[in-house]
Order: C-alpha cells, then sequence, then structure tokens
C-alpha cells in the first residue's frame, strides 16, 4: 500500500471518528438544536483562534501578554503556575482574558492549549479547573483534538473541536450563554456589512425600541452592541498594524471619528498605543525559538 494511498485511509477513518464523537456529544449533552449549531460554528463566527497546539516548556515560558484572549490548556505531564494556581496532569484549565495574568514554569510542563477570542464573553471571574478522568466526553474531545494538531488539519476542525470542548466544559462549569438564534442573525448581519451599522438601524431591522434593544443585546452577550462592533473593529485593526499598515490609514479604514479616538480605544483595549504594535512584532521575531513557545 502506498503511503498516499495509507494518508487518504487514515483521513477517512479519523473523520468518521470525529464525526461519531461529535454527534454522540450533541445528541446526549445537548439535543439536536445545538448539533445543528456545531456544524454552523463557521457561520455564527463567534470563536476566534490566535493559537493552538501541543507544547513542551521546560525552561523560559514566553506568552504573548499584549493581546488580551482566553487560553484553555490540557496537561500531559509536569506542572505549571498560573496566578499561583497549580496546573497539573490530566486537567483541563480555562483562564479568561479580563486581567493579566502571571505565569510560572514548574518541571517540564507538556501541554496542548488554545488561546482564543469568544462571543459572547465568558463569565468566568477564576481559572477553572477541570479533572478529565471524570468526564469520558471531554477526554475523547481530547484527543480528537490532539490527533487533528498532529496532523495539521485546518481551523475550520480545529474550531469545531474547541467549541465542542468549552460546550462540555460549559455543562460541567457555567462559563457562558448562548446568544439566541436572533442575536446569532444580527452579528452576521453586522460582520457583513460593509461599514458598521448604526445602533438605530439595527434596532429598526429587528422592530424594538432603541434603548429596548441595546438592553436585550447586552442581556444575551454581555456586551452593548456599540461595545461588541467598537471590538471587532479593534481586531481587525489590530491584525492590520502587525502586518505593518499605517496607524493613520487604519484609523479612518475602521470608522473612527480621527486618529486620537483611535489609539486612545486601542491602547484601551490592548495596553499599548497602536503604533507600538509593530515594533512588540519587530521583538518577538527576535526571539530564540527555543524560548517561544505560545
Amino acid at each position: 500500500m502506498t503511503e498516499s494511498s495509507e494518508n487518504r485511509i487514515f483521513k477517512i477513518v479519523y473523520l468518521f471518528i470525529k464525526i461519531v464523537i461529535l454527534i454522540n456529544l450533541c445528541y446526549h449533552f445537548y439535543g439536536l438544536g445545538d448539533m445543528i449549531r456545531l456544524r454552523q460554528v463557521k457561520q455564527m463566527d463567534n470563536l476566534g483562534i490566535h493559537g493552538c497546539g501541543i507544547s513542551i516548556i521546560d525552561q523560559a515560558w514566553y506568552i504573548d501578554r499584549m493581546i488580551k484572549v482566553n487560553k484553555l490548556y490540557y496537561v500531559y505531564s509536569g506542572y505549571a503556575f498560573c496566578d499561583g494556581l497549580k496546573m497539573t496532569e490530566g486537567h483541563v484549565y480555562i483562564i479568561n482574558d479580563k486581567i493579566e495574568h502571571f505565569w510560572q514554569t514548574g518541571s517540564r510542563f507538556q501541554h496542548m492549549h488554545f488561546d482564543f477570542t469568544f462571543f459572547p464573553t465568558l463569565t468566568i471571574d477564576s481559572i477553572i479547573e477541570i479533572d478529565v478522568a471524570k468526564h469520558p466526553q471531554l477526554s475523547a474531545l481530547i484527543q480528537a483534538a490532539e490527533i487533528n494538531m498532529q496532523k495539521n488539519y485546518n481551523d475550520e476542525t480545529n474550531a469545531a473541536l474547541l467549541y465542542a470542548l468549552l460546550c462540555v466544559c460549559n455543562k460541567i462549569v457555567p462559563l457562558f450563554t448562548m446568544p439566541s438564534t436572533a442575536v446569532n442573525e444580527i452579528i452576521s448581519f453586522i460582520k457583513s456589512a460593509g461599514s458598521m451599522p448604526s445602533v438605530s438601524t439595527l434596532a429598526q431591522l429587528n422592530h424594538m425600541n432603541k434603548c429596548y434593544f441595546i438592553k436585550w443585546f447586552k442581556k444575551e452577550t454581555g456586551m452593548t452592541p456599540l461595545a461588541y462592533m467598537n471590538q471587532l473593529r479593534l481586531e481587525k485593526a489590530f491584525v492590520q498594524l502587525k502586518n505593518g499598515g499605517k496607524v493613520e490609514d487604519i484609523a479612518y479604514e475602521s470608522e473612527f471619528q480621527s486618529v486620537s479616538a483611535f489609539s486612545t480605544s486601542f491602547k484601551k483595549r490592548y495596553g499599548i498605543p497602536p503604533s507600538k504594535v509593530n515594533m512588540i512584532v519587530q521583538v518577538e521575531n527576535r526571539i530564540p525559538n527555543f524560548a517561544k513557545h505560545e
């Protein structure tokens, strides 16, 4: 049997296993409605993966503290500390992006990680720890994610697996409240629009009074419509700045009234002015590979 034939067979078997795991998970835990939502992760577009992989850390632990992202870890062996909590073998840890965390390497720390943004925002105020041995469905998804990362499958598969992991964890420890179908439709409309719509326009399209619409949207998502749209603009601007874009051009492309307003909002979100992003990227690129694990 040729190597290409073996690869094709492996892909078919892996895809079948993944489908069986996800269907079983959704039918037993969430019902048909959530299974449909799981298949539509890409359409919902509420999950952004900034990085993922399997790493071994046995020296300096470098983490990009500039961009605020949530983190999900699974520990294979060794240990490390986050805010004084010892992260140990066989446990999943979910860490929110609300504050800057303190990290410290312990012994040889082998782990799987996902760095992600999620909408609606996570409601946890502390680090969540889950013993995987007590939850077989979670263990099966960890194994599927491991196979996916080792075989370098695409981002869509990573997103589906991470979303499933979060859904299982959400049943164990409440992490978020899933937005209704109506809110997901509004989010899709905002993202597909050529420019950011006004809150009044969104309210009218949904046949609501503006004040009521704002309260309803915030209750569903944890953010006001304006705060959500502002977050979208800043995340897009961050990517453009990392790719070498000019601050002035990006400020106006992002529909801010002035460069000053853009800089103020950007610094509030990321902790640094937009003019420093490219400089930090250049510094990061000079960090030796053995230290840059995350």
